[in-house]
């Protein structure tokens, strides 16, 4: 791969920013904030996620940049190539669904259940969070901090170390409540994780992977609308 990348210390700066500060820290201080102050938690993720945003932005951003000027530059055929990867990721997500379902006769992840459920409380912050903050910040830490800075002559090591945290941190809320048959679920989002580690290798452009990703969401927050 020849495309731009970070260092090594920036990619364990990003990995703890987002095991520790997203998930833990952050929570932590939109509770008590909320508690004491009165404001709408929701609000205060959302100020959050602009602030984490920022930060990904200012550790990323001659990738990111470099990347969607080169989507640009062979704009139909990326986006024709992008369509068929986002149809591919959709039938990978469907078929894992089915044959866990069949197997296990789970319906849906937890995952989805509670995006869904947010989806029918706070829908305009859970689309953005869906649609342009996941994306985002899920590319850049499993697949630009993880798969990419690890990256040498194999893809298959960092692809598999990538795609099964990307899988894990879709299933954490099911260890934390204790409901372990969904933990199969990994499955499904490991392999989604695949998909596009396998499609940001093949193209060499990391907006690439954020634009699969994004579609992919997209579909999802349409399919709840129908």
């Amino acid at each position: 791969m020849n495309s731009l990348q970070i260092s090594r210390k920036k990619s364990v700066l990003l990995l703890l920013s987002y095991f520790i500060g997203y998930n833990f820290i952050f929570p932590l201080l939109s509770l008590v904030i909320a508690l004491y102050n009165g404001f709408d938690e929701m609000v205060i993720y959302f100020i959050f996620d602009l602030i984490y945003l920022a930060f990904i932005y200012y550790c990323t951003k001659e990738i990111i940049i470099d990347g969607f000027k080169r989507f640009k530059d062979d704009l139909w055929h990326n986006l024709l190539e992008l369509f068929g990867q986002t149809l591919l990721l959709l039938c990978v997500n469907v078929c894992c669904s089915l044959v866990i379902y069949l197997i296990f006769k789970i319906e849906s992840s937890q995952n989805q259940i509670m995006v869904d459920q947010m989806l029918t409380s706070f829908f305009w912050y859970t689309a953005f969070s869906s649609i342009i903050f996941a994306p985002i910040v899920e590319e850049t830490i499993f697949r630009l901090a993880i798969f990419r800075t690890f990256i040498k002559n194999h893809f298959w090591l960092p692809a598999l170390v990538s795609s099964i945290a990307f899988g894990g941190i879709h299933v954490f809320s099911s260890l934390i409540l204790g409901n372990y048959r969904d933990l199969v679920n990994i499955i499904t989002y490991s392999l989604m994780g695949l998909v596009i580690c396998r499609y940001y290798y093949r193209k060499d452009n990391f907006a690439s992977a954020i634009l699969l990703h994004m579609m992919n969401n997209l579909i999802g927050v349409l399919l709840f609308l129908v």
